[in-house]
């Protein structure tokens, strides 16, 4: 269990930190504060935008709007993007640059991973979506690995959304800033000089990844009371192993007592005993450990939540395994140990004669 919880740990964080880096790239990121209680529900003014753009420290801007639309009748989450290339998702299969080139022209969309598991689209398939203009087929450029949500999401270029929804509205702005510019000190002006600056939030780069790293800890902090576990359950296993071992074997033991066999010698090869039984243990657990991970990253995960995690070996974490392993089952076998070498050595011999 923990060798298998420590590798989809391991392999869930490696993962999220190559996306967080691929997708999570704009300097500085503008929303209405409201938004963060509501939804998506407030829209960034038109003025704001302008003012932005005009602002000299600021190369090129991004904008999102989220909405849900109906895709044969069910409901997705549609996210509608100027899409610079600073920021293009990685795609199943690659040719990243070349599948969001196919995404830029019109009447075309790319999926989430999830969402093309939950809907059974793939790329190069057509996907019906309900606009106030009727029903249209837009072609699937690419399906991109994503982990905002495990119901997934379709993003739109916003030419393209503005065509058939008649919609300019954004619920927020992503910055890219010219080099040289600080994102703080750009965020400090604005809040200064733009009016009602307080009815939105401002969040730098650093500010939104350390969010991310937070809420991976936070969603997997369970996991370290499963290690606790984990750590009891071999100090029973073994106390109960070595304890019916002592048992079984009381008249052996005796018989090495009476032939001059030391308790000091006794108690060794009871704590030898069970450094082996640790390293058997730890075989076995290396090898189902590393199965039970790839079942649960490549078969459980996908099939709940339609994410796809490769598989990374914590090397460190596995090393250090046995470093705690072992002294945590010599202590475990003093209990057995001490019982063995008080054992009455004349009622030990008799008791089988």
């Amino acid at each position: 269990m923990l060798i298998s919880i420590s590798i989809m740990i391991y392999s869930f964080r490696k993962t999220i930190d190559r996306w967080v880096d691929r997708r999570l790239v704009a300097d500085l990121f503008i929303s209405p504060a409201a938004n963060e209680t509501v939804g998506l529900e407030n829209f960034i003014p038109e003025e704001l935008i302008q003012e932005v753009k005009s602002r000299p420290e600021v190369e090129m801007i991004d904008t999102y709007r989220g909405l849900t639309v109906l895709v044969n009748r069910k409901p997705i989450s549609l996210g509608v993007i100027v899409g610079t290339k600073r920021n293009i998702p990685e795609y199943l299969g690659g040719k990243d640059a070349e599948k969001y080139e196919a995404f830029r022209k019109d009447d075309s969309v790319t999926i989430s991973e999830p969402l093309s598991r939950r809907l059974r689209i793939k790329e190069g398939d057509s996907v019906p979506i309900a606009t106030p203009t009727g029903v249209h087929a837009f072609h699937v450029a690419g399906v991109f690995y994503d982990y905002t949500r495990d119901s997934g999401v379709m993003l739109m270029q916003r030419r393209t959304f503005e065509q058939y929804w008649h919609d300019s509205r954004v619920n927020s702005v992503a910055l890219y800033l010219r080099p040289g510019v600080r994102a703080k000190e750009l965020a400090d002006s604005m809040r200064r000089n733009y009016a009602n600056a307080q009815d939105y939030r401002f969040s730098l780069n650093r500010d939104l990844r350390r969010a991310v790293v937070e809420l991976f800890d936070q969603t997997f902090a369970i996991t370290h009371v499963l290690r606790i576990i984990a750590v009891l359950v071999a100090m029973i296993g073994i106390v109960l192993n070595l304890a019916v071992l002592v048992d079984e074997r009381k008249r052996e033991i005796g018989m090495l007592r009476a032939l001059g066999v030391t308790r000091s010698q006794v108690r060794s090869l009871i704590m030898v005993e069970s450094q082996l039984i640790a390293v058997a243990s730890l075989s076995v657990g290396l090898v189902g450990g590393w199965a039970l991970s790839l079942v649960l990253t490549e078969v459980i995960n996908k099939a709940f939540f339609g994410w796809s995690i490769p598989l990374r070996m914590p090397w460190d974490q596995l090393l250090f395994t046995p470093i705690w392993l072992l002294p945590i089952a010599a202590f475990a076998s003093l209990l057995p140990a001490n019982r063995a070498t008080n054992s009455n050595i004349i009622e030990a011999i008799r008791m089988d004669a």
